[in-house]
């Protein structure tokens, strides 16, 4: 396999007793012969569930976000990379230290594989997700209700979540296009750049905006997002009781023969 978009930059811990979470943004690097845009990550992101909604109870699960495909066009549709793996990497941290560095130990791997879309079918994609834990590996299909695992098709006004058991634990799959959820205001930021660098041997001199008057690149653009809650207990496995993750992401394309 030929790795070809991994952000690492957005490494950080999932940490058991919150606390701000570490930010980045590796948001589009351009495409080329060997990257298609569905290839593209955006953004990866890794959270309890009840840190978003607010209710505690639900702090057993984790959720799990990738983004790609930044760019999209509104009112057109995008798809998964039939030719690719859209993997989740996993490794457990049995310290609560902030500091301890990350090993980049795969304990866990989520890889979701998507099929070619169904114009019978609203154009849905067909997933495989293979869950490999502490090397074990599980192929998943179908739903509970032994429907296919598939995508949410364009609009997407009724998101599909594909509920699926793994090792006896419930997890919640969705993937489809989603409104681009970065912020950047590209032309300030080029501004910015040009005042930083535009001769080395003065003071820097940026020109910042007035605060408010920043304009989002990414507005109204689309994004295809893969979400996953998967219960921390089914995260932790032989590591009982861990609660603390390092978690990254990555697109990947096999080499022609």
């Amino acid at each position: 396999m030929k790795t070809i978009s991994v952000i690492l930059v957005l490494l950080f811990s999932f940490l058991k007793w919150g606390g701000p979470p570490l930010h980045a943004l590796d948001h589009n690097d351009g495409t080329s012969i060997d990257k298609s845009q569905a290839l593209e990550i955006s953004d990866v992101y890794a959270f309890r569930e009840g840190d978003h909604s607010g209710t505690l109870t639900q702090n057993n699960n984790m959720i799990l976000v990738m983004n790609s495909s930044p760019g999209g066009l509104p009112g057109q549709s995008m798809f998964f990379s039939t030719l690719a793996r859209y993997e989740f990497f996993l490794t457990r941290v049995l310290t609560e230290n902030k500091a301890v560095a990350p090993t980049g130990l795969r304990n866990i791997v989520i890889r979701l594989v998507f099929e070619e879309p169904d114009p019978k079918n609203l154009n849905k994609q067909k997933v495989e997700a293979t869950f490999i834990i502490d090397g074990v590996t599980r192929s998943v299909l179908t739903t509970v209700d032994e429907g296919n695992i598939v995508t949410t098709p364009y609009p997407g006004t009724n998101p599909i979540n594909n509920l699926i058991k793994v090792n006896d634990h419930l997890l919640t799959l969705f993937a489809g296009m989603r409104e681009d959820p970065a912020f950047f205001d590209l032309v300030q930021f080029f501004r910015v750049r040009a005042g930083i660098f535009a001769n080395p041997t003065l003071p820097m001199n940026p020109v910042f905006n007035p605060v408010g008057s920043a304009s989002d690149y990414t507005k109204n653009s689309n994004v295809n997002s893969i979400v996953i809650r998967a219960p921390i207990e089914f995260l932790s496995g032989r590591d009982e009781g861990t609660t603390v993750f390092d978690v990254w992401g990555a697109t990947s394309l096999a080499q022609p023969e």
